[in-house]
C-alpha cells in the first residue's frame, strides 16, 4: 500500500469523477479500494492474495460500500470488462497491455513506472484508442508483482 501523500498524489492524477468505474490493481486489504469507492460509481478491487481479498471484502462489508468489490486473482479475469480508471498499487516495470484493453475511450491508468532504482509516477490517457503517457513525479512502491528484475548495468 502507498503512503498516505503518495496514494493521494496518484489519487489526484487520476481525477476520479463520481461517474467512473475504476479499477484498483493491488487492493491489498482493501484501503485503498474504500477510499476510491467515496470518489466513484463503482470500484473493484484485484488482489493475488485470496486471504487478502477476503479480508479486503470483509472490510469493505463492514463499512457498508455497496460500490466496492474485491476479487482475488489478477486482473487477466476481467477479460471484457472496461473501466475508466485504472489505479496500480505498486511499482511496475511496464504496464501491461492487457491493462490499456480494460479501458474505455478517455480511460486513465495511474501507475509508478520502475526505472532502474526509481520509479515515476504516470498517467495515462486512452484517445483514439492509442494510449499516451505523461511522467509526473517521483516516488517509491514496492513492486506489484514481485519476481527477478533484469539485470542492470552498474558502473
Amino acid at each position: 500500500m502507498p503512503a498516505p501523500a503518495t496514494f493521494a498524489k496518484l489519487l489526484q492524477l487520476a481525477e476520479i469523477t463520481p461517474a467512473d468505474r475504476v479499477l484498483d490493481l493491488g487492493a491489498g486489504a482493501g484501503y485503498s479500494t474504500a477510499v476510491i469507492a467515496g470518489l466513484c460509481r463503482a470500484v473493484t478491487g484485484i488482489e493475488e492474495d485470496a486471504a487478502l481479498a477476503a479480508t479486503a471484502t470483509q472490510n469493505l462489508a463492514n463499512l457498508g460500500l455497496p460500490n466496492a468489490t474485491v476479487i482475488a486473482g489478477t486482473a487477466s479475469a476481467l477479460s471484457g470488462q472496461r473501466y475508466d480508471v485504472i489505479m496500480v498499487e505498486g511499482a511496475v516495470d511496464a504496464v501491461p497491455q492487457t491493462l490499456f484493453e480494460l479501458l474505455d475511450e478517455g480511460g486513465r491508468p495511474v501507475a509508478l513506472v520502475r526505472e532502474s532504482s526509481v520509479a515515476i509516477a504516470n498517467i495515462f490517457v486512452k484517445t483514439a484508442g492509442k494510449v499516451v503517457a505523461q511522467a509526473e513525479f517521483n516516488a517509491t512502491l514496492p513492486p506489484l508483482y514481485a519476481g527477478p528484475r533484469p539485470v542492470e548495468f552498474v558502473f
